[in-house]
């Protein structure tokens, strides 16, 4: 069985067509119909959404606090511990983190993701 939402949804959907011998059922919640690359109206329903609620200005402060503690290790590892991405990359650590807040907005958390960014 292979289960997936969204975009992985749309690939649990394609193995079980393209691999019926390995996966009996799928589960596509949500899949995706038409994968678009690039996909900035994602980005910009993000962005709309922190406007109306007014913490726009608070992310845009965020990223570049972010952004000017890379090369502070010791500031990185506070960074790390705190979201959970110890091992990886910054960029990859700044990754999950955007995403997160990201999902916040877009499941209904606007007003607890600007708290968080707060």
């Amino acid at each position: 069985m292979v289960v997936g939402g969204s975009y992985p949804g749309a690939l649990s959907a394609w193995f079980r067509y393209k691999y019926p011998h390995l996966a009996d059922i799928s589960w596509a919640s949500s899949g995706v119909v038409k994968a678009i690359t690039n996909f900035t109206e994602y980005d910009y329903s993000i962005w709309n959404s922190t406007m109306k609620g007014g913490c726009t200005e608070t992310f845009q402060k965020l990223t570049n606090w972010l952004d000017a503690q890379q090369n502070d290790k010791t500031q990185v590892a506070q960074i790390e511990q705190i979201i959970g991405g110890v091992g990886q990359s910054y960029a990859s650590n700044m990754e999950v983190l955007a995403d997160n807040l990201a999902g916040l907005v877009q499941y209904g958390g606007r007003v607890k993701a600007c708290q968080v960014a707060d």
